[in-house]
């Protein structure tokens, strides 16, 4: 289970610094003039992010059932927020 929850700790956490990129890149550069983010740039602030405002205090007890129901709604969460994202970019 240890490792399950590894595997989903990365995979959330490239999958968040791909949203974070993508919504920087497509709408804050062109707005403010900012420098464009990086994949790996993404990634490392959204950890921190993450590590800054997480309940330190929240149990982790998750099974198995657990861990896949919440790596799906992790990838349909994430794929959902990246095509609104691009649909507004579209609008835009």
């Amino acid at each position: 289970m240890i490792i399950l929850n590894a595997i989903l700790f990365v995979f959330n956490a490239i999958m968040g610094g791909l949203v974070t990129m993508l919504g920087w890149n497509w709408f804050v550069v062109p707005m403010f003039g900012l420098p464009q983010l990086t994949l790996v740039f993404a990634i490392g602030f959204g950890v921190f992010i993450t590590y800054m405002t997480k309940n330190i205090y929240a149990v982790n007890t998750l099974d198995e059932k657990k861990f896949w129901e919440r790596a799906i709604v992790s990838i349909f969460v994430d794929g959902g927020v990246i095509l609104m994202l691009w649909i507004i970019k579209l609008l835009a």
